[in-house]
């Protein structure tokens, strides 16, 4: 009887958290789309800097909250794995991209080796195996102050229908003293409470990546010498799929352009903004709402949409709402595409997109590389 009420708590705590987490995403969405479109425009070379830092203090913002996010879907046994499909070394190229000028400017080697890189395309959960290879490369970074990193993945034993690949990121960093190692993937523990250059991390980083490692049914585990540097290896079973149709569905994606005509719902007037830019950018022509009510005037009067975009959470009526009403009009546009934009993390949320009839949906804060992505599915041509 006594453990009930401790259920409802983290229940709440976990929907509080995604609550917050949806305010937060929805200035954020705001702040890093307005400085993605500062970067492309001319200034001086100061003000470009500054740019840049207000980029990169967001995005570790953004990451502080993922990271308090997912502690606490993997507490409340909510976090899913999505497998994809996807092809291993152009991943771990644009991994590397990401770290690059972080290394040129400590002055490191950052270098990848990928022993027998397979031919063939990988099933799994790629935003979570990204995750965990980012989380060890900014660490290993992070704590290194001279020499190396190196990043190697060995993808040579396959066995019934799977590839086992060992991913391994070495540095020549301060390392880890053999009693701070038997803390090293508990919640909590600081990144300066292992290692003592000054640098700090979340505390959650290293625990998350262990969790998600055993849900993908993996493991992840670290072995250091103090002074020498450390070593990280995330081992992780993925199925081989079929290398010829999606090799070829690549080819054809890659001969189609994105044309075409969008409604855009949006009540936030700088996210409102930010996207249309983005869309112009992407070379769409857009007509732009304040709330569903307004969508669905619109779509009366001029049906030559291809695409919604369609904000969730507006007043007088919401993207829900709007959605099931556009879905059961009976009128030539009731079968438009229509994509939802949600700052929310919530699967229920998402599964209720799905049920009132919306087809999918591009979490906040939305990124151009994103939109453009998830674009390319949905609004194509034969080049």
């Amino acid at each position: 009887m006594k453990r009930k009420p401790v259920k409802k708590r983290k229940v709440t705590s976990h929907d509080f958290l995604a609550s917050m987490s949806h305010e937060i995403r929805t200035p954020i969405n705001g702040i890093l789309g307005i400085s993605a479109l500062l970067q492309e425009m001319s200034m001086p070379d100061e003000q470009r800097k500054f740019i840049k830092l207000i980029n990169s203090s967001v995005n570790s913002l953004l990451s502080l909250i993922n990271d308090i996010l997912d502690f606490s879907k993997i507490e409340a046994g909510k976090m899913p794995i999505v497998p994809i499909a996807f092809n291993l070394q152009d991943e771990m190229s644009n991994i590397l991209e990401t770290f690059k000028p972080i290394a040129s400017k400590k002055k490191i080697d950052l270098d990848l080796v990928i022993n027998n890189s397979p031919d063939y395309f990988l099933l799994g959960d790629l935003n979570r195996i990204r995750q965990i290879i980012v989380n060890l490369i900014g660490n290993a970074l992070k704590f290194t102050e001279k020499g190396k990193v190196l990043v190697t993945v060995d993808c040579s034993k396959v066995e019934n229908g799977f590839s086992h690949i060992i991913f391994s990121v070495k540095d020549t960093g301060i390392g880890i003293s053999k009693t701070k190692l038997k803390t090293l993937f508990n919640p909590y523990i600081q990144a300066h409470d292992l290692r003592s250059n000054g640098a700090t991390g979340t505390g959650l980083g290293l625990y998350i990546s262990k969790k998600l490692s055993i849900m993908m049914k993996g493991r992840l585990s670290g072995k250091s010498r103090y002074g020498k540097g450390s070593e990280f290896i995330f081992e992780v079973p993925l199925k081989i799929e079929n290398k010829i149709s999606l090799l070829r569905e690549c080819h054809i994606t890659e001969r189609r352009l994105i044309t075409g005509r969008v409604l855009l719902a949006e009540d936030n007037f700088i996210n409102q903004m930010v996207t249309e830019k983005f869309l112009k950018k992407i070379g769409l022509d857009v007509v732009v709402v304040n709330n569903g009510k307004e969508a669905l005037e619109i779509l009366e009067k001029d049906q030559f949409f291809d695409l919604v975009l369609m904000d969730c959470h507006m007043p007088i009526l919401d993207g829900y709402r709007a959605t099931s009403m556009i879905r059961n009009s009976g009128r030539t546009y009731a079968g438009i595409p229509i994509l939802a934009l949600t700052a929310s993390v919530l699967k229920r949320e998402q599964d209720h997109c799905k049920s009132v009839g919306m087809d999918d949906f591009i979490s906040k804060p939305v990124t151009f590389e994103v939109l453009q992505g998830k674009l390319k599915e949905w609004l194509v041509e034969a080049a």
